[in-house]
């Protein structure tokens, strides 16, 4: 338990509440997009059918972020994709945890997918 509440706050400290472009805008770097847009709604757009661990973007600020030369998360084509991955690799966020969690970060609004 105190290891899924320290990978709730890493990804609030990597990446913002839903309503700053600037959380959405790294969320779309560490994804791979180099350009990604000012307007939420474009990366909202973007980022909808993306499929990336949570563990993994955790793991992206925490090696450097944006600021890392080819860093970036690994994004699956579907969910089935990415729970194999994440049953493969043990990297899971507990559901229990989203379920306590009454903020706005924008991956955990936004990314979360029910797996298992």
């Amino acid at each position: 338990e105190a290891y899924q509440k320290a990978l709730l706050q890493e990804v609030e400290l990597y990446f913002g509440n839903e309503n700053d472009p600037k959380a959405w805008r790294t969320l779309c770097r560490a994804v791979g997009r180099a350009d990604a847009p000012e307007d939420i709604k474009k990366c909202e757009s973007i980022l909808r059918n993306i499929h990336v661990n949570i563990v993994d973007l955790v793991h992206w600020g925490i090696k450097g972020g944006e600021d890392v030369k080819g860093n970036r998360v690994k994004a699956f084509k579907s969910v089935d994709e990415l729970r194999q991955y994440t049953k493969d690799q043990g990297k899971v966020f507990s559901q229990a945890q989203l379920m306590q969690y009454n903020g706005g970060n924008v991956v955990l609004r936004h990314l979360l997918r029910r797996l298992f």
